[in-house]
């Protein structure tokens, strides 16, 4: 009796520890392919993509929380589908892009403030217009490169996007052969451009992923992907590690939808294939990790009943992510810093600037002050140079006399 107990204590514990997906409501917007998704904070966002009604404008806000969905203002950029996305402080960005019933490649440029709850338009994409293109930010600014445009030229150049001076620079071309339908994630200080094709391939897809340092602008071939090779991946970042899964591959004469996921581990550049999809086979999802959650959903199911999805679904990582730079606190004064790790400037945003004054001190790992700045009316997003700082673990706090936040960042 006592060895069957333990027995049934061990499988319930790794019953536990397993991870997992679980279904959550659909995204309201109607099914549809090859969207954004973004998180900001601790909410999750979908927008544009392709549908069988062609009004791709409503941009809805997921709510983990409560389970539900808000509609937001309209995306105010035209009509698209395999468009990039990428989060830099508490604002979302959509960029680039194809309207192929219209044959236009978009090199637009727009951000998306929650707080205001509204649309900007920035400075267009560096590169010429495109779809199919992948990205991610990193490190406090934005990076978008390779896809292919409607006259079939594919690319490869590689652009980063400064949200502070609203400029575009061209770095380092991609280090492998020009490229699109892949995917793009960041770990740490270095992003990663994952499988995808190219004319001398396609319909096949490749399993490479390449690793760019933006310190040194310099790319990296690492450990291929885990599984079969693919185009049309959805990606996100979880407890520090890459997670990439979905998408399609070419299976004889026939293209072939996947639902198997795949966790890379930056530090030992290794895969571990993790829990599949849930959902079934996919292609053309959109993918992003709120908290310590996976989120993926939409696109296309391509088997024999060929469905356009709206389904939506929730991964768990087997065992508690660690906590990193999370925040320490979060209550009344809500704010973000980036970039984090920081190099030679420290930004803080306000989600709703603070109706009051507000005083801002940095300290070091052992207490000491390092920076203060008392009585400040925040009038918009706080600049602080850290350039002369020593590397290493240092907090924020920003206080208005009655609350007070404080915020973990890394000095590089």
């Amino acid at each position: 009796m006592r060895t069957l107990f333990i027995l049934l204590f061990t499988f319930s514990f790794l019953i536990v520890k397993a991870d997992f997906w679980t279904q959550k409501a659909n995204y309201p917007g109607g099914a549809r392919i090859f969207s954004v998704g973004f998180s900001i904070g601790n909410k999750g966002y979908i927008g544009t993509g392709f549908d069988l009604f062609g009004d791709t404008s409503a941009f809805w806000e997921f709510d983990p929380g409560l389970n539900i969905w808000n509609q937001k203002t309209n995306f105010l950029g035209m009509m698209r589908e395999t468009a990039v996305s990428f989060v830099i402080g508490n604002k979302g960005y959509v960029c680039t892009g194809g309207d192929y019933d219209n044959f236009i490649d978009h090199v637009d440029l727009w951000a998306y403030d929650p707080a205001l709850n509204s649309w900007t338009q920035k400075a267009d994409f560096g590169g010429s217009g495109r779809g199919s293109a992948a990205g991610y930010a990193l490190l406090g600014k934005g990076y978008v490169g390779t896809g292919v445009d409607q006259s079939a030229t594919q690319f490869k150049d590689f652009w980063e996007y400064d949200p502070v001076s609203n400029n575009w620079t061209q770095k380092a071309d991609f280090g492998g052969l020009e490229h699109y339908l892949g995917t793009g994630f960041a770990i740490g200080t270095k992003g990663y451009i994952c499988v995808g094709t190219d004319h001398s391939l396609w319909p096949l897809g490749n399993n490479e992923l390449w690793e760019y340092d933006p310190i040194l602008d310099l790319w990296s071939q690492k450990a291929n992907f885990g599984g079969i090779g693919r185009t049309e991946i959805c990606s996100f970042v979880l407890c520090n590690n890459g997670y990439v899964g979905t998408g399609t591959t070419r299976i004889g004469n026939f293209n072939e939808a996947r639902s198997d996921f795949w966790k890379y581990d930056a530090t030992t550049d290794t895969w571990t294939q993790v829990a599949s999809f849930s959902g079934g086979v996919r292609e053309g999802a959109v993918g992003f990790a709120i908290a310590n959650k996976g989120y993926v959903g939409t696109g296309f199911a391509n088997d024999n009943f060929n469905f356009i999805e709206d389904d939506f679904w929730e991964y768990t990582p087997d065992g508690l992510c660690p906590t990193g730079l999370e925040d320490l606190q979060d209550n009344y004064l809500k704010f973000s810093i980036w970039p984090n790790p920081a190099i030679d400037k420290l930004l803080i945003s306000f989600y709703s600037l603070p109706k009051s004054t507000v005083s801002v001190i940095i300290k070091n790992s052992l207490g000491e002050k390092i920076f203060s700045l008392h009585d400040q009316n925040m009038l918009s997003d706080l600049q602080i140079p850290v350039a002369n700082f020593q590397s290493g673990i240092y907090f924020v706090e920003v206080s208005d006399g009655k609350n007070e936040t404080l915020r973990k960042f890394v000095k590089l």
